[in-house]
């Protein structure tokens, strides 16, 4: 879904778009997807940097690896016809609740809404007066009031600095002594 919406959806943002070709951004992008596609197929062996344990393979069905090589194909199949727009015009013309359902994430972003989110906000507001908050309130209230009486003594006077630069100089020698 993410592939086909991302790279082949429309576009969905304000913003208008630059849709030129710039080679010279694509040309390295290319270059990985060859690599990543074709990294697969050299077999490297690794046994000398993680532990390689024996174990037993036999028990495994034969028909478990061709299975889980084709899932992700059939995935994509799928994807293209029911999110590629060219492709899918009499599946997205039949919209049936199974084809809204999927289109719609399949209920991923309605059960995070409900899972994590709705309990994270219940329990931030309850708990929104707790002694930690107070904390960090009292010491925001506290520089904010030295601000305020430091703004204050900054009224551009070089004796009003001088006298506040000798009484801070007594007060010091007074807490030292």
């Amino acid at each position: 879904r993410m592939l086909f919406l991302t790279f082949f959806g429309g576009y969905r943002g304000d913003v208008t778009v630059n849709n030129q070709t710039n080679w010279l951004l694509l040309t390295p992008l290319f270059i990985l997807a060859v690599l990543a596609l074709a990294g697969g197929l050299i077999g490297l062996d690794l046994s000398f940097l993680f532990a390689v344990s024996k174990t037993d393979t036999s028990n495994e069905p034969g028909w478990l690896h061709s299975v889980a090589i084709a899932t992700p194909f059939v995935g994509i199949v799928i994807a293209y016809f029911l999110y590629f727009p060219k492709a899918a015009i009499e599946v997205i013309e039949n919209k049936s609740k199974f084809t809204v359902f999927v289109q719609n994430g399949l209920g991923f972003d309605l059960l995070y809404q409900w899972l994590l989110v709705k309990p994270f906000l219940f329990l931030a507001k309850i708990n929104k007066a707790d002694a930690i908050e107070q904390i960090v309130k009292a010491i925001s209230w506290n520089a904010q009031t030295w601000h305020e009486v430091l703004k204050a003594s900054q009224n551009g006077q070089l004796r009003w600095y001088a006298a506040m630069l000798g009484v801070a100089a007594v007060i010091l020698l007074g807490v030292l002594l």
